[in-house]
């Protein structure tokens, strides 16, 4: 009994989605509770993954036990080394599915609901999650009780199968979900691969990615400008003694120093609780939302120079690659090095990928296949039938270590489809799982959330589709939630419907039906492939080559110009994110993580936390007079009403007076020098396009 083989792979895999999350997040930055949350979904979602080949080896073990029981089954049958008992696999399944059942329809929920809302105190935004989750589990509720009762009445169904019947349709669920994701992704991932194999076809791709890149930091400085002059609006509104003047002071400390620089607010003058509330998430959203999509459009912009540069060195008589933004080698192995770079990306780089879309091609027909099998098992689903996998793994005398990693393969496969697929859907864009520690807290508690949904499902398809094994722990723990079951009343139909509509979800993949079922239906928001139209690659040509006479000056590039380039092409991002981690603070209130102004805060806006992507410079004007103390007319906030939602005292807000305006006079921080300005007072920062396009240095 090797119970060290689960201590040791939990402990592995700890570490692993550790390592993960320090790529994607900033620990400092993200509340405790979205790293503790997302951290453990993970966990569980990959143990179930990565043990479900263990449990495939141990029925393996007892079927060859009993199939020799009478004749030395120790001898025919060694234990593998990592054998686990019966009863220590259902007890592991059972914690791990309705650990990950429990974290996906209920914590994960709230407190995603808990991060988004925009009230001020921790009791405040706790009871509005709770309110918003209980409505929708409500409203699910009432359906469900409604579906039952029909079920009751109008079908042969006996009360004692109502429980089966409500676990099957919840089972169900995951499994059209799992459909869907992974149908669409056992199509794309091939074809991604087969794209990049082709350096013409992969340059088209940055190409189109350059447009929508461009365009998605145009809407985030939008966005963003809009949502300043609606603060700078009621903040003009707001008296210094008026009730809401600390959550006006709140709002104002988590925007940028971009506000500085609107002298005209706009927007709604109303003021209520409520409103005030919206209005600081849409702040926390858009703050974050441009930041993310100027440090994107930057490693784009990066990758697609590189790129360039790949393709005009073919044929190069040093056999080495001309790197426009990056610094000459100067090591004594430069030339080899040099050489060896070449060989790759020129020869070795688009044939490896070559080879890896025709592997994964066929690994996602055969799991087509695999699953089509299915319906002729539809009696019998230990029947290995037609199923390759099933028959390698029933019928092979692949045995231990080899027969997990055999296992294994197809399974992760599957996985990486199905969850891929889930962030390419631009229905999920406000989600993004971005590298260098700029991933937000609520997209990783969702890429949480949904893989937990995903994990238990992928798992028992891959049993029941792939393998055809129905007598393992797993299947144990799942009883009636066997939505393909033959004890189910749903269980034939569906096994015969489920292998069909992941053929069809492959067929729509393959001939890009979804993108024009939505273009027709001029639903852009569920579009998942972008415009490939000429005009669109040409428009990406010239944003790319109008950025590249940006950084070397419109001309040939000397050493002056690449000596320049280098420097805001490599240590700008780095510099920029080094930036944002030491004077942004992601907004996070009173959880641990914010570095707004609080309700008691005595320091004035423009010195309490306020998001800037450089480092503030001395000369900086603060938001309004302040004394020896930090904060002028220092006060306790008066009681607010908010059965009236209105003031209960204190001076009136419909005035506006200039004493209480957030603005400084001639202050310009480094966001409007992110988006096109020069930035004189920041290090390092990111120069990005502006509104109206490219733009060149003079």
């Amino acid at each position: 009994m090797s119970y060290w083989v689960l201590a040791l792979e939990f402990v592995a895999l700890s570490i692993v989605v550790f390592l993960i999350l320090r790529e994607l997040i900033s620990f400092k930055r993200t509340v405790w509770y979205a790293v503790v949350s997302t951290w453990i979904g993970w966990l569980l979602c990959f143990a179930i993954v990565f043990l479900l080949p263990l449990d495939i080896l141990n029925t393996d073990h007892q079927k060859c036990r009993e199939a020799f029981k009478d004749d030395n089954p120790d001898l025919h049958c060694p234990e593998p080394w990592s054998y686990v008992p019966q009863g220590a696999m259902e007890v592991q399944w059972r914690l791990l599915y309705w650990g990950t059942f429990l974290l996906s329809w209920a914590i994960f929920p709230i407190l995603q609901t808990y991060w988004l809302a925009g009230d001020f105190t921790l009791g405040e935004r706790l009871l509005r999650s709770i309110k918003e989750n209980l409505v929708l589990y409500a409203i699910l509720g009432v359906i469900g009780v409604f579906a039952v009762l029909g079920l009751l009445i109008f079908s042969t169904l006996k009360p004692e199968k109502l429980v089966g019947v409500i676990m099957t349709i919840a089972n169900a669920y995951g499994l059209v979900l799992v459909v869907l994701l992974m149908g669409y992704g056992l199509v794309d991932i091939p074809r991604l691969f087969f794209k990049m194999g082709s350096r013409d076809r992969m340059m088209q791709h940055y190409y189109l990615q350059t447009v929508i890149q461009h365009e998605g930091l145009e809407k985030a400085q939008a966005d963003l400008t809009k949502v300043l002059k609606q603060v700078k609006k009621v903040s003009d509104k707001v008296r210094e003694m008026d009730p809401y003047r600390p959550y006006v002071d709140k709002i104002v400390g988590k925007c940028p120093l971009e506000y500085d620089s609107i002298e005209q607010g706009d927007g709604d003058t109303e003021l209520t609780y409520a409103k005030l509330a919206a209005l600081h998430a849409k702040v926390k959203d858009t703050v974050h939302a441009a930041q993310r999509a100027a440090i994107l459009y930057e490693m784009h912009i990066k990758h697609a120079h590189e790129h360039e540069d790949i393709i005009a060195s073919y044929g190069a008589a040093d056999s080495s690659i001309h790197w426009t933004f990056r610094p000459p080698r100067s090591s004594k192995h430069a030339l080899l090095i040099n050489k060896l770079e070449y060989i790759w990306l020129v020869y070795l780089y688009p044939w490896a990928f070559r080879i890896l879309a025709l592997v994964t091609a066929l690994m996602s027909l055969m799991i087509i296949w695999c699953e089509l099998t299915m319906i002729k098992a539809s009696k019998d689903i230990s029947d290995p039938g037609l199923s390759p996998f099933a028959h390698i793994i029933q019928s092979s005398r692949m045995q231990g270590f080899g027969k997990q990693v055999f296992c294994f393969i197809p399974l992760l496969y599957m996985t990486i489809c199905a969850y891929t697929s889930l962030f390419k859907l631009r229905i999920f864009n406000y989600y993004r799982l971005v590298r260098h520690h700029m991933s937000d807290a609520n997209s990783i508690m969702f890429s949480a959330n949904y893989l937990s949904r995903l994990a238990a499902p992928l798992a028992f398809n891959y049993l029941q589709g792939i393998i055809h094994q129905d007598d393992g722990a797993f299947t144990a723990v799942m009883g009636d939630m066997d939505a393909t079951s033959n004890s189910s009343e749903v269980g034939p139909m569906f096994r015969k419907i489920f292998p069909i509509l992941v053929v069809v979800v492959c067929l729509m993949a393959v001939f890009k039906v979804f993108s024009r079922i939505a273009a027709c239906c001029c639903i852009k928001s569920f579009q998942i492939t972008v415009d490939e139209s000429p005009v669109a690659v040409e428009r990406g040509r010239q944003i790319l080559q109008e950025s590249r006479n940006a950084k070397t000056g419109g001309g040939k590039v000397n050493s002056k110009s690449i000596k320049q380039a280098v420097l805001a092409q490599f240590s700008g991002v780095k510099n920029t994110l080094r930036s944002i981690r030491t004077t942004t603070q992601v907004s996070s209130d009173e959880d641990g993580g914010d570095t707004g102004a609080s309700l008691n805060d005595t320091r004035g806006p423009s010195q309490s936390g306020r998001p800037s992507f450089d480092k503030p410079t001395a000369n900086k004007a603060p938001m309004r007079p302040v004394d020896s103390s930090g904060y002028s007319n220092r006060y306790e906030a008066p009681s607010v009403d908010r059965s009236s939602d209105r003031p209960a005292s204190g001076s009136s807000s419909s005035a506006p007076a200039s004493s209480s305006s957030s603005a400084t006079s001639g202050a310009r921080g480094a966001f409007s020098s992110l988006f096109g300005s020069k930035n004189k007072g920041g290090e390092g920062a990111v120069e990005l396009l502006p509104r109206n396009g490219p733009r060149s240095d003079k």
